[in-house]
C-alpha cells in the first residue's frame, strides 16, 4: 500500500510539472516567422504608426490620422533581416527583427517599432 501511495504521489507531481511546462509555451502565430504581428511606434514627426504583418504582406497605417489612409505591400525575410516592397514590387526599405523590436531603415531614416 505504501509503494502505491508513493507511485500516485510521484504521478501527481509529474503531472503538475508537465502542466506547468505546457502552460509556459504559447503557439507562434507566425509559424516561426518573428515578423508576423502588429508593430507600433512613431514616425519622424512623432505620429503613431502601425505596421501589421502576416506571413508575406504588410500594411502601414497612422491610427491617429486615419484620413492619411494606409499603405500595403509584400516583404521577404531571412535570418533576422528583411526587405519591404510596395505593391508594384519596388523595395521600400529594409528591416531587422530582434525579439519584440523591429528596426526599419527607409530612405536614410530609422524607425523603431515594438510588438
Amino acid at each position: 500500500m505504501k509503494a502505491r501511495n508513493v507511485f500516485i504521489g510521484l504521478f501527481v507531481v509529474l503531472a503538475l510539472i508537465f502542466g506547468l511546462v505546457l502552460s509556459g509555451c504559447s503557439p507562434d502565430p507566425g509559424g516561426g516567422n518573428p515578423c508576423v504581428g502588429t508593430w507600433t511606434g512613431y514616425d519622424l514627426d512623432f505620429n503613431i504608426v502601425r505596421a501589421v504583418l502576416d506571413d508575406s504582406t504588410w500594411t502601414w497605417s497612422y491610427p491617429g490620422n486615419p484620413q492619411w489612409g494606409f499603405f500595403t505591400g509584400t516583404y521577404t525575410y531571412s535570418g533576422n533581416m528583411g526587405t519591404f516592397f510596395d505593391v508594384s514590387g519596388i523595395a521600400m526599405g529594409t528591416f531587422t527583427v530582434s525579439g519584440n523590436t523591429m528596426t526599419l531603415n527607409q530612405f536614410g531614416y530609422t524607425i523603431i517599432l515594438s510588438k
